[in-house]
């Protein structure tokens, strides 16, 4: 019996306009351009002259793979001392 390859076209993706991606990592749209630079944050893609969008199912991954409750150390704040 010969196996028939399947036809299913793979599931599109899910986009995001900047708005929906501000409140979910909650980042201002600079923090989400310094976070793509900086920390590994998914780039958007160009979905129009104007516009960009983000892949829902990077954003999660990403927000997935961030350490829950960890704060960055500010280096400008003064030392407490203990």
């Amino acid at each position: 019996m010969k196996t028939i390859p399947s036809t299913t076209a793979p599931t599109p993706a899910v986009l995001a306009l900047r708005p929906e991606v501000e409140a979910r990592v909650k980042k201002s749209r600079t923090g989400i351009y310094r976070a793509i630079k900086d920390e590994g944050f998914p780039a958007p893609i160009q979905i129009g002259k104007r516009r960009v969008a983000w892949r829902l199912d990077e954003v999660d991954a990403w927000i997935a793979a961030r350490p829950v409750g960890v704060r960055t150390c500010n280096a400008n704040a003064p030392a407490v001392a203990a």
